[in-house]
C-alpha cells in the first residue's frame, strides 16, 4: 500500500496550462463587453463623475465663507429634505448662522435668519429676489405685487402702510 501511495504521489505535476480552469465558471454579461462597448461606458462614466465634481464645486465657490454644508447632494441638493421636512432641520440651518447658503437643483439660496441681513437683502433687488419657490414667478405671473421692487414697491408699500395706523385699525 506504501509502494501504492509513493507511485501515485510522484506521478503528479503541475499543470501547465491553467486557462481552462476558469471557463466554467459564469460571468455576468455587463462584464464582458467588447473594446468599444467599454470605451464607450467608460467615457460617459468619466464625463458624469467630472460633471458631479463641477457642480461641487461651483457651489464650493458660491458658498465660500457663509455657513451651511460644505458639500450637497448632487443635482438634487436639499430637495431630499424637502420631501420630509422637520423642524429639526429648519431649526438647524435657522441657527446655523445670521445667512447660511443651500442649493437646490443648481438654484443658489440664502437664508438670513436675522433682522439686518434680511432688510438688505431686501433692498437690494438687482442682486437677489426674495422667493420661496422657485416658479412663483411662473405661477403668480412677473407683475404680481410680491415681486415689485424699486420705486412702485415703495409706493405700493406706502399706501398699505395706512391701512395699519391705529385708526384705520381702530
Amino acid at each position: 500500500m506504501a509502494s501504492a501511495l509513493r507511485d501515485h504521489s510522484s506521478a503528479a505535476a503541475l499543470p501547465s496550462f491553467t486557462a481552462d480552469v476558469f471557463d466554467h465558471i459564469p460571468v455576468p454579461s455587463f462584464l464582458s463587453v467588447s473594446a468599444g462597448t467599454a470605451t464607450w461606458l467608460y467615457t460617459t462614466l468619466a464625463v458624469v463623475l467630472s460633471l458631479l465634481a463641477l457642480e461641487q464645486s461651483v457651489y464650493r465657490y458660491k458658498k465660500r465663507h457663509l455657513p451651511g454644508d460644505n458639500w450637497t447632494l448632487p443635482i438634487i441638493g436639499k430637495f431630499a429634505d424637502s420631501l420630509k421636512p422637520t423642524m429639526e432641520g429648519y431649526v438647524k440651518q435657522w441657527n446655523s448662522g445670521a445667512l447660511s447658503a443651500l442649493s437646490v437643483f443648481n438654484i443658489f439660496i440664502v437664508m438670513a435668519s436675522s433682522n439686518e441681513y434680511s432688510r438688505k437683502i431686501l433692498n437690494s433687488p438687482t442682486h437677489a429676489e426674495p422667493c420661496l419657490v422657485y416658479s412663483a414667478k411662473q405661477i403668480l405671473r412677473p407683475d404680481n405685487w410680491v415681486f415689485l421692487t424699486g420705486k412702485v414697491h415703495v409706493d405700493y408699500r406706502r399706501v398699505l402702510n395706512g391701512l395699519f395706523t391705529r385708526k384705520a385699525l381702530g
